[in-house]
């Protein structure tokens, strides 16, 4: 509680002191950046990349505001959602930066361990919407690879823990593989994981 108080004084003090302020919010991520590990290997064979690994060993929290980065789970009986977005980087290709999002909404099935959901279209009466996305940028901050929806793949979850008592939560383990087709060419992820990803937690009733 005495280091946390005194991170919080310092990020006062920094208002004025604009010599001390890198090292202060590099405090401040890492106190409140949370340990959720994901990654995946990325194939795209018109940037000469093949089974490159891509990874995030956590994520950093906004307290003022609802940080996107934050998973969220959304579930009844008969039917749940599912939002990942994270950003992964490349010990090997250092210079690249990747954006994912993973998306399951489905109101006609329910939630289960170990089942692949398979990537799919929405339906016209809009009651199934699943999609994988991935953009990677360069350095300058510049696509070079963009590919929106992919259809083709699956996304699964392995372990689901619920947690909190006022404010549900859960915590989500999961899988996913899929292919991408775009104006910047083909490309694939395999062996990609999560592993207890924390998520914001809403249930419904009917």
């Amino acid at each position: 509680m005495k280091s946390l108080l005194h991170i919080i004084f310092l990020a006062i003090v920094s208002i004025s002191c604009v010599s001390c302020e890198d090292e202060i919010q590099e405090k401040a991520k890492e106190i409140f950046t949370i340990k959720s590990p994901i990654s995946m290997l990325v194939t795209i064979p018109e940037l000469g990349i093949e089974n490159a690994l891509f990874e995030s060993d956590g994520f950093p929290v906004v307290l003022t505001s609802i940080n996107p980065l934050r998973p969220h789970m959304y579930f009844d009986k008969y039917a749940f959602g599912f939002l990942f977005q994270r950003t992964l980087t490349s010990t090997f290709y250092k210079e690249l930066e990747a954006n994912l999002e993973l998306c399951i909404g489905s109101a006609t099935q329910e939630f289960e361990l170990h089942k692949e959901y398979q990537l799919r279209p929405m339906d016209e009466d809009s009651k199934n919407n699943m999609y994988i996305v991935l953009a990677i940028r360069n350095a300058e901050g510049n696509y070079v690879y963009k590919a929106d929806a992919s259809r083709d793949g699956y996304i699964s979850f392995t372990s689901y823990t619920e947690t909190g008592d006022t404010i549900k939560k859960c915590t989500l383990s999961g899988e996913f593989e899929c292919n991408f087709t775009s104006e910047y060419g083909n490309a694939k992820i395999t062996n990609g994981v999560f592993t207890e990803a924390p998520c914001s937690l809403v249930t419904f009733t009917r």
